[in-house]
This record gives C-alpha cells, structure tokens and sequence, in this order.
C-alpha cells in the first residue's frame, strides 16, 4: 500500500512538472514571436534573428525534452503566424520522422507568406513535395502576394510567381493539386495569378489540366491576355536543334528523371529542362 501511494505521488510530480514545463515553453514562444518579420527594419531583424538562434539552440540542446513540447505547441492554435513557420523549420531540422514533416506541412497554411524569405518558402514546399506529402494549399497561399518571387543572382534569373508555384506543385502527382487550381483560376481576380496556374497547368502533363487550357482559350470573359498566353502555351513546341537527338530516343522514364533532377535545382538551365522535359512528353504521350 505505501508503495503505491509512493508510486501515485511520483506520477503526480512528474505529471505537473510536465504540465508547468509545457508552460514554460509555451510563455517562452509566445514572448520571443512576437514581431512580423516584414515589418521591421534592418536594425530589428538582426536582433531578433540572434533571438530566435537562442531559441533554437535552447531545443537543440535538449531534444528529447523540448520537441514534445514544441509539437503541442504547433498544433495549438492563437501563436504569432510566424512561429508556425519558422517553428516548423526548427522541428524539421531535429527531427527526419516523417510524421513531423507532415506535421510542419500541416501547420505552414497559418502562415503570412510575407513573412517569410520566398526562396526558403519555396525550397521548403519543393522537399515535402518530393517526400509526397500535399501541400497544395499552402502553395497556393503564393497566389495571394503579387511581389512573390525570388532572385538567384548565380545565374541572374527571376523565379517569378508561376515558377515558385510550379516547382512547389510538380514533385506531387497532378491529381493531388489540378482541381483545386482550376477552381483557384476561376475565383481569382488577379491576371498574374490567373497566368502562373497556367504555367503550372501546362507543365503538369495532365489530361484534366490540357482540357481546362483548351477551354480557357475560347472563352470570353477571360482577359485577352490571360488566353492569348493559355494559347501560347498549348502552342509551345519548339525544341532546339541540340536537343531533338535525345527527343527522339528519350522514354518515359528518362522524362521523368529529368523533370526530378530539374526540380531539385533553382536556375534557368534547370527551368529549360522542365520545358524541355514537357515538350517531349507532349508530342509522345499527350492526352488525345
């Protein structure tokens, strides 16, 4: 009997001291995110940069203790929107499970995209894209914001809108994400948003995705320059003298590698070879 009762208070005491540590890192969080990074100066970045590399060094230190915590704090809601991102980037670089990535995919749609660095956004969706994990509507969150893109000054190209959404999207299976960009095209006021869909459409390879383009072309409610571009598009069949040699011979599964290899790497050679990838599968296994 007193060995019970001993047992039973052990179970308390670590029972409160689980729920006041939970506490703890909930007023910590809640202390240090309290900003929106496209609101501060440069002066106030660089302090609260070294604030959250504090933080971040607090769990790396104890990861068996702080990652739990973390977790129940990613999946409560009524954090600053920022913490559900860079939070997330922080359980993901301690953590390979596969269920704390979709937890992390999970919570990014509560995030302000101006918050973030576009490239890192991007770069993040681009890997759980590849690790199948759906992220369509946190991708799609990149339609809202017209100054979405990113400068690789490597090659001195511009990811535009339709690049950062397409290379989000195109690691998924197309039946993962098609319908709910169409549905997106249609709701949406925003031409650029409207065009970058398109983009993404045309290198999806879908018999779903061709037939929305087919449509588009035709209607008139649609701006001219919305449809002329779809119609451009769908038009685009040009491959270059050095390239028609590997048209010839490439196979499905060659495709496939290429558009993959192509996905993993952010320049325009890397943009050429996706279209280029896409051509071929057009002229060889379009939808009919």
């Amino acid at each position: 009997m007193r060995f019970k009762k001993q047992t039973l208070t052990t179970l308390l005491i670590c029972f409160l001291s689980s729920v006041v540590f939970g506490q703890h890192l909930k007023n910590r969080i809640d202390s240090i995110y309290t900003f929106r990074p496209h609101l501060l100066s440069k002066e106030e970045t660089a302090q609260k940069s070294g604030i959250l590399d504090r933080f971040w060094n607090l769990v790396k230190s104890d990861t068996t203790t702080y990652l739990k915590e973390l977790r129940t704090e990613l999946r409560a809601e009524g954090h600053n929107p920022f913490f559900y991102y860079d939070g997330g980037a922080l359980l993901m670089a301690n953590s390979k499970s596969g269920s704390d990535m979709r937890l992390a995919a999970a919570i990014l749609p509560r995030c302000d995209v101006k918050d973030l660095n576009p490239q890192d956004y991007v770069s993040t969706l681009n890997h759980m894209a590849a690790e199948k994990i759906d992220i369509t509507g946190s991708a799609m969150k990149i339609l809202d914001d017209t100054s979405f893109y990113f400068f690789v000054p490597q090659h001195a190209f511009t990811f535009d809108q339709g690049y950062c959404l397409m290379y989000c999207l195109l690691p998924l299976e197309p039946g993962v994400y098609m319908d709910r960009l169409i549905t997106a095209f249609h709701q949406t006021k925003s031409k650029q948003a409207q065009i970058s869909i398109i983009t993404t459409v045309w290198h999806a390879n879908s018999c779903i995705g061709d037939a929305f383009l087919e449509s588009i072309t035709a209607k008139n409610s649609l701006s001219k320059d919305v449809a002329d571009y779809a119609g451009r598009m769908l038009g685009n069949a040009s491959i270059s003298k050095e390239s028609k040699d590997y048209a010839k011979s490439a196979k499905q599964e060659d495709l496939v590698e290429l558009k993959k290899a192509a996905l993993r790497r952010f320049s325009d050679e890397a943009i050429d070879e996706l279209s280029l990838a896409t051509i071929i599968w057009r002229r060889k296994y379009a939808c009919h």
